[in-house]
């Protein structure tokens, strides 16, 4: 099955591009770099021929209305996804070597992608976006070694393999925010970090949504949730990451010989 017809965009006429065109004067309204534009159906071929700087402000556009992070359409962000697949098409026939399903693995991390995609990024926005998606699906086959702290120390696990029966089913699991609770109590009672410290790493995690835990620490220092901290303590954001990563590093330096006991 192709990366379009995973998506279910494998056409024009599709049920979700054809909802967009009618929200499309609505978007423009907002972001009237929309208004030129021609159909949803003719998108792909008008945006080849316009020039750098005005297809990356459409695109930018359409990454804004899509992503979570900003108005959070997700018919902007089919869109968007519809405008990116000749580029996703070319990253799976890249990788088609390496797994069977390489088009429902391209398929899926584009629209991690484009519905992730922070709201503040503007600096070439579609190159960035699928080469999120050809990093991300190399991450995921084990052919290039994580860069993120949290995700380096993950191990990805078949559901069909025999060692999945050791892994905990969600009854035996400790809900993950009293999991944090336990952790952040050893440290501050070992004064590893500080009770306000605490406080700024418990409003962070609370910021985290689904898709930031490649990014930021396990999501914990992106932008997006240092800016939106920053706003409820009065800080700037950097301010807010760089005291959040000063308490993690101390974590981090806590637990890297085993939970203590």
């Amino acid at each position: 099955m192709s990366v379009a017809a995973q998506l279910g965009l494998q056409g024009p006429d599709v049920e979700p591009l054809r909802a967009a065109q009618e929200r499309w004067g609505q978007w423009a309204g907002a972001y009237p770099v929309l208004a030129a534009a021609p159909p949803v159906g003719e998108l792909r071929a008008w945006m080849r021929g316009l020039e750098v700087g005005p297809r990356n402000d459409v695109v930018c556009a359409l990454g804004r209305l899509g992503s979570r992070d900003g108005d959070d359409e997700v018919l902007a962000a089919a869109v968007l996804a519809w405008a990116l697949l000749p580029g996703a098409v070319n990253v799976a026939r890249r990788l088609q070597y390496a797994s069977p399903v390489i088009d429902e693995l391209v398929a899926s991390q584009l629209w991690l992608e484009v519905r992730t995609w922070p709201s503040t990024a503007t600096h070439k926005v579609a190159a960035n976006i699928l080469g999120r998606v050809h990093a991300g699906v190399r991450r995921d086959l084990g052919l290039a070694a994580p860069t993120d702290r949290a995700w380096a120390r993950t191990s990805l696990l078949d559901p069909f393999d025999v060692a999945w029966t050791s892994v905990p089913t969600p009854a035996q699991e400790t809900p993950s925010d009293l999991e944090l609770q336990e952790v952040l109590d050893r440290a501050v009672a070992r004064a590893v970090i500080t009770e306000s410290d605490r406080r700024l790493l418990q409003d962070l995690a609370a910021q985290t949504r689904p898709g930031d835990s490649t990014r930021g620490r396990a999501g914990l220092v992106t932008r997006r949730a240092g800016v939106a901290v920053a706003d409820q303590l009065h800080l700037s954001d950097r301010q807010v990451r760089r005291r959040a990563g000063r308490a993690l590093d101390a974590l981090a330096a806590l637990y890297v010989h085993g939970v203590p006991a």
